[in-house]
C-alpha cells in the first residue's frame, strides 16, 4: 500500500500526471483535516500521514489509518477526502457485517483472488457501487449512487434519466360495461 501511496501525486486536477487535485473548498479541507485529527485522538494509528500545507489550494495528502475500531468516527462517517481506514476481521461474515454497520452506503471495494467470494460478498454489501480488485473507476453505462443515507437516485447509466421523467399511469377499461367500485 505504501508503494502505491508514494505514486499518488497531488496537483492540477486536469493534468494527466496528477492523481488528484485540491479539495473543493476550505470548508471541506477543514472538515477532512478535523477527521484526521479526531482519528489520531481516538487512537487510530496513521500508517501513512505526511501533513503538508501548500501555499495555494486545499490539498490534503493521503492518510492511511490502521488499528481502527468500528465505532471510530473516521470509520463510520463519509469523509470525502484522501483517507483510508484499514481494519481487521477474521471471517467473511465479519467483514460483511463491518462493511454494512454504517448509515451510509455510497461505495465499497473488495480485494480477493477468489471469484466466488467476490460474488458472494458484493451481493451482500449495502452499497450503491461495489468495486472488485479496483476502486473509483466509473462507467457511463453503470448507474452510480448510494444506499441508505448516501443519496437518492442515480447518476450515469439509463437509470439517471428517471429523475427527468414524470410517470403517468392510464388505466382504461375497454370492455362494454363501465366499472365503478361503488
Amino acid at each position: 500500500m505504501k508503494s502505491k501511496i508514494d505514486l499518488y501525486k497531488l496537483g492540477d486536477g486536469f493534468h494527466p500526471d496528477s492523481s488528484a487535485g485540491p479539495l473543493i473548498s476550505k470548508v471541506q479541507y477543514d472538515k477532512v483535516n478535523t477527521f484526521i485529527k479526531k482519528g489520531i485522538a481516538a487512537g487510530a494509528k496513521p500508517f501513512i500521514h505526511e501533513p503538508q500545507k501548500r501555499e495555494k489550494g486545499y490539498f490534503v495528502n493521503p492518510v492511511v489509518f490502521c488499528d481502527v475500531q468500528k465505532d471510530m468516527e473516521i470509520v463510520r462517517e463519509e469523509i470525502f477526502g484522501p483517507v483510508i481506514c484499514v481494519g481487521k476481521f477474521e471471517t467473511e461474515e465479519e467483514a460483511i457485517d463491518l462493511a454494512n454497520d454504517t448509515p451510509y452506503g455510497l461505495g465499497a471495494a473488495i480485494y480477493s483472488n477468489d471469484g466466488g467470494q467476490c460474488i458472494r460478498v458484493s451481493a451482500r454489501i449495502d452499497a450503491g457501487t461495489v468495486w472488485i480488485n479496483q476502486y473509483g473507476v466509473l462507467s457511463n453505462q453503470s448507474p452510480f449512487g448510494g444506499y441508505k443515507m448516501s443519496g437518492i437516485g442515480r447518476e450515469l447509466g439509463s437509470q439517471a434519466l428517471s429523475s427527468y421523467l414524470e410517470t403517468k399511469s392510464v388505466l382504461w377499461n375497454v370492455g362494454e360495461q363501465a366499472y365503478w367500485p361503488l
